[in-house]
């Protein structure tokens, strides 16, 4: 049986799940839940994914992770989690005055 020319957008999946950096069985798992679109096996049963999926998908997880850590951040900021390491720190343009703990020098 003669298999199909491979093509260029296409990808196997170990070299998806590298480009993804993530191991080849949750890349499986990804392909299951169907979060990858369509893929298809060659005539000896390697898979293959389109190029561009996958580097959709990986810009996608890319905004989800920035997206989660921005969460993150703000509610380090509410909580007051680094106020104690930020008081020592010069702020833009050498604003010391507006500091509650600071008094403008005489």
């Amino acid at each position: 049986m003669v298999e199909p020319v491979k093509q260029i957008n296409d990808l196997s999946f170990e070299e998806a799940a590298a480009l993804l950096h993530v191991s080849q069985a949750y890349f499986k798992t990804l392909i299951a839940e169907g979060k990858l679109g369509d893929n298809s096996l060659t005539s000896t049963g390697q898979g293959r994914i389109s190029r561009t999926a996958v580097l959709e998908y990986k810009a996608d997880m890319r905004a989800r992770q920035k997206e989660g850590l921005n969460t993150m951040m703000k509610a380090s900021v509410r909580s007051g989690l680094y106020d104690e390491e930020l008081k020592d720190l010069p702020r833009r343009g050498g604003a010391q005055a507006d500091r509650p703990d600071e008094s403008p020098a005489a």
